[in-house]
Formats: structure tokens, C-alpha cells, sequence
């Protein structure tokens, strides 16, 4: 039976498994006919995956095939990690009751500025109150059915000019208003991005300066649109960050990034 991975990497792992091999070796591991060993090999080979012995006959696994098997298996592990939790049965929820509902009303679900609420309308994601709320009451929801509609928001990225340039605290609040408008979670990256976030008074109750892109990223999944003030320095790790492709079960996001102007 043919190994229920893709015929290159069945050939890596054979070779990992096996050390230096011919490719005649290597048609009971794929079930490919000789001439289709060697084609892979070959594409292989040209790739730096593997590489010929001093005789040209074996081929063995180089360092960077090793490597390139060692992330395909990562990748596939997260990627049925994601599958099977998503798979999962889910009976019953905690939601926020957005207004007041009886007991055993047919609600829908909806992710509203990141927090699961039940609504009298229909949605993709429907069940049952388990008993009355009031709005604004914590409400159990069972007899699940769907999948909450969720779409990714936007990250807006500000990024600041050097410390010794930075301008105003009042032009950073201008600038937001004017390019971002409303967000509804702010984050900072590096000491001046949080003391002119302060100084300019934008929500400095709402903001956050622990992990600013694991933050942003997971907030914006949620559907809830973010505001990243990074320095100079933090700016490259962070954007590097939030642009990492998403996971199968997620969404992509939409990054806008925007310059703020010197003193």
C-alpha cells in the first residue's frame, strides 16, 4: 500500500529511515515504477535534499532534506492538531445575552468586538437558552448547530520615526483619527510607542504592551480591529509577525501600515 504521504516525502523518510539507498531501493517505499523514482530523485537532488555517494550508484538524505522533512511533519501535525479540535463536538456555550431571552429560545450566535453573544435572529451557529436571561447576563446555550460567522478584522500598524524625531503626542492622536479611525483595542510596541500612546490619550485604558503582535493577531481573528503603535525598533519583528500565513482554520489578515510623519 502506498504511504499516505506525497511520494517526495515517503522517499526522504525511507531515506532518513534507511540511510544511503539505490533508487531501485526505493519503489517498494512509493510504488512507483523506476523511472519514476528517479524523476523525484532527481528533483530531489536539484533541490539540495539529497545528494549522489562518490560512485553516483546510492543517494543519502543531506542536512537540508532532513530539515525540510522535520518542518513538512511539523506543519502536518499542526495541521491535524487544527482539524480534530475544530472536529470536536461542542454541546453548549457560554454567550452574553444581547437582549432579554426566555428559557429554551431559539437563539443565533454571533462573535461581536470579540465576545460571543446570543441574538433572536438567525445565524450560521444556532441553539438553545438553557434558561431566561436579561440582556447583558451571562446565558448557556446547548443543542449547538453550525459554525459561528466569524471574518478577520483589519491590524492597522503605526509606526513611529526614530526616538530623537518623535513628534508630538497630540499629532500622533490627529494622525490616528484621520488615516485609522475607530479601533477598538490598542496595542504598543517599545517603551516610546507606550509613552506617546499615553501622553496622546487615545484609550489609555484599553492598551495593551505585553506580546503586541500575538495580541493583535489573536484579536483580530475574533473580528476585532487593531491599532499597533510601534517604535522604529519594534516595527520589523512585529509586522514579521502579524504577516505569518495563517493557520488552515484561519482567516487572513488585512495589515495596513502607516508612517507617522517626524517632528
Amino acid at each position: 500500500m502506498a504511504p499516505p504521504i506525497s511520494t517526495r516525502y515517503a522517499i526522504l523518510l525511507d531515506l532518513l529511515r534507511s540511510g544511503p539507498q539505490r533508487p531501485k531501493d526505493l519503489v517498494g517505499a512509493t510504488e512507483l515504477t523506476l523511472q519514476g523514482v528517479a524523476y523525484q530523485l532527481k528533483q530531489l537532488e536539484a533541490e539540495g535534499l539529497v545528494s549522489s555517494d562518490a560512485d553516483g550508484r546510492r543517494l543519502r538524505l543531506t542536512p537540508a532534506g532532513v530539515d525540510a522533512l522535520h518542518r513538512h511533519f511539523l506543519g502536518l501535525k499542526a495541521f491535524v492538531d487544527l482539524a480534530l479540535t475544530e472536529l470536536m463536538p461542542v454541546e453548549r456555550c457560554v454567550a452574553l445575552a444581547a437582549e432579554d431571552l426566555g428559557a429554551g429560545a431559539t437563539v443565533g450566535l454571533f462573535m461581536e468586538e470579540g465576545r460571543l453573544v446570543a441574538r433572536m435572529r438567525v445565524s450560521p451557529s444556532e441553539g438553545r437558552t438553557a434558561s431566561a436571561a436579561n440582556e447583558g447576563d451571562l446565558v448557556i446555550v446547548r443543542e449547538l448547530t453550525g459554525v459561528v460567522d466569524l471574518q478577520p478584522a483589519t491590524v492597522h500598524v503605526v509606526r513611529l520615526p526614530a526616538a530623537d524625531r518623535l513628534p508630538p503626542a497630540g499629532k500622533l492622536a490627529s494622525f490616528v483619527h484621520r488615516h485609522v479611525g475607530h479601533v477598538q483595542l490598542l496595542v504598543t510596541a517599545g517603551l516610546e510607542a507606550e509613552r506617546l500612546v499615553l501622553a496622546a490619550e487615545l484609550s489609555p485604558e484599553s492598551v495593551v504592551r505585553f506580546a503586541p503582535a500575538a495580541v493583535a493577531r489573536h484579536a483580530a481573528q475574533l473580528g476585532v480591529t487593531v491599532l499597533v503603535v510601534a517604535s522604529s525598533e519594534t516595527f520589523d519583528e512585529v509586522h514579521r509577525e502579524l504577516s505569518e500565513p495563517p493557520t488552515p482554520t484561519q482567516g487572513a489578515l488585512e495589515i495596513r501600515v502607516h508612517d507617522l510623519p517626524e517632528r
